[in-house]
C-alpha cells in the first residue's frame, strides 16, 4: 500500500470509528480538509445529512456514518486519480502568487474584485484550496484601498473581505492545533460565501443598469431578483453569470408576456428573444 493510500485509509477509518455526530462531522471535515456538510436529527433515531442549505441522505446514525465514509473515500480516490491538488503544500508559493496576479488582471480594481469574486464559485471546494488562492490576495488588501466610487460596492466589498479574514483566521488557528468547533468554522465559511455572493451580485446589478421605471434588482438566494416597487417577492429571478444585455432582454420579454397575458403575446416575446440571440425565431 502506498503512503497516499495508507493516509486515505486512516482518514476513512476515523470516520467509520466516530462515536457520535460531532466526532463524525469532525472526522469527515478532517478527511476532506473542510466541507459544507452537517448532520441533524430528524426524528427518533433518524438523522439527515445536509450540504450547505440542501438536505440529502437520511438514515440511522450507523447508516449516515457509512454513507459519509463511502462519500469521503470516493472523493479522495477521485482526487488522487486525477491528481487534483488538495492542499496548499502541493501548490508552490510562487505559483499561488502568480495565479492570484493572473486572476486579478483586467478588473477595475483587480485586488478587491478578484478576492471578492473567488468564493462565488467555490461551493464544494476544500478549505485548503480556498486558502491557497485567497491567502496571497487578501494579504495585499487593506481597508483603506479605494475599491470604487460606488458606496454600495465599497460596503459590500468591505463586508466580504472582513468575513474572509475571519474565516481565514479560524482555519489558521485550527491548523496550529487550537480546538475550533465545527459549527463555528461552518458558520464562518457560510457567512463568507454569502458576503462574496452579495458583492458579486451588486457588481452585476450595476452592470445591468435600469430594467424599468418601477423595477428594482436585488441579490437573492438563487440569482438576481427582479422586484416590483414595494414588493416583498421577486416577479422574476435572473440566473447569475449572464451578460447584462441578456438580463435586460429577459426582463423585457417577461414584462411583455406578462402584460399581454395571452399565448400570442408570450410566443411573440419568445420569438424576439431567440432572434436577439441569433437563433431561428
Amino acid at each position: 500500500m502506498t503512503t497516499k493510500s495508507s493516509t486515505i485509509a486512516q482518514l476513512i477509518s476515523r470516520i467509520e470509528r466516530a462515536a457520535n455526530v460531532s466526532r463524525l462531522v469532525d472526522a469527515y471535515d478532517a478527511a476532506l480538509g473542510g466541507s459544507d456538510v452537517s448532520v441533524h436529527r430528524m426524528r427518533g433515531t433518524e438523522w439527515q445529512v445536509w450540504r450547505g442549505e440542501w438536505s440529502g441522505f437520511c438514515g440511522t446514525f450507523s447508516e449516515v456514518r457509512d454513507h459519509l465514509a463511502e462519500d469521503a473515500a470516493a472523493t479522495l480516490d477521485r482526487a488522487a486519480a486525477t491528481q487534483i491538488a488538495c492542499a496548499p503544500a502541493m501548490v508552490p508559493q510562487q505559483a499561488q502568487q502568480q495565479q492570484a496576479r493572473d486572476m486579478r488582471a483586467g478588473r477595475p480594481d483587480p485586488r478587491a474584485a478578484a478576492a471578492a469574486r473567488l468564493p462565488v464559485w467555490s461551493d464544494g471546494w476544500l478549505d485548503e484550496e480556498l486558502l491557497a488562492i485567497l491567502g496571497p490576495i487578501v494579504e495585499e488588501i487593506s481597508d483603506e484601498v479605494a475599491l470604487s466610487k460606488d458606496g454600495d460596492i465599497v460596503a459590500a466589498a468591505q463586508k466580504a473581505l472582513a468575513a474572509t479574514r475571519a474565516w481565514q483566521s479560524l482555519c489558521e488557528r485550527k491548523a496550529s492545533g487550537e480546538s475550533i468547533g465545527y459549527d463555528t468554522r461552518f458558520d464562518a465559511r457560510t457567512r463568507m460565501q454569502y458576503c462574496h455572493r452579495v458583492y458579486a451580485d451588486i457588481q452585476d446589478i450595476k452592470e445591468i443598469g435600469e430594467v424599468g421605471l418601477t423595477l428594482k434588482l436585488h441579490s437573492v438566494k438563487d440569482g438576481i431578483g427582479v422586484f416590483e416597487e414595494g414588493a416583498a417577492e421577486p416577479m422574476l429571478t435572473l440566473p447569475r453569470g449572464i451578460e447584462p444585455w441578456m438580463a435586460r432582454l429577459i426582463v423585457l420579454t417577461h414584462r411583455r408576456a406578462y402584460i399581454a397575458g395571452r399565448d400570442a403575446g408570450i410566443d411573440q416575446s419568445q420569438a424576439e428573444m431567440r432572434r436577439a440571440m441569433g437563433m431561428p425565431a
